[in-house]
């Protein structure tokens, strides 16, 4: 894994046009962890790995088409 590959929930947050709220956390990305995105917490900051986000939005995506 690459340093490149890893990312702060702000930085995805942007990537997907989402606004991290104050506390600096998304609603969103909070919903998707509960729904099995992996994550890392370390000094109350999540990173996300690019290869499990992928996996993820992979996942999703073939939900949505199952219904």
């Amino acid at each position: 894994m690459k340093l490149e590959e890893l990312w702060l929930e702000k930085d995805l947050a942007e990537r997907f046009d989402m606004n991290p709220g104050k506390t600096g956390r998304c609603r969103t990305l909070t919903r998707w962890i509960g729904e099995g995105l992996k994550y890392v917490e370390k000094h109350k900051r999540r990173y996300f790995i690019e290869e499990d986000v992928v996996e993820f939005m992979i996942k999703f995506r073939k939900g949505s088409e199952e219904r």
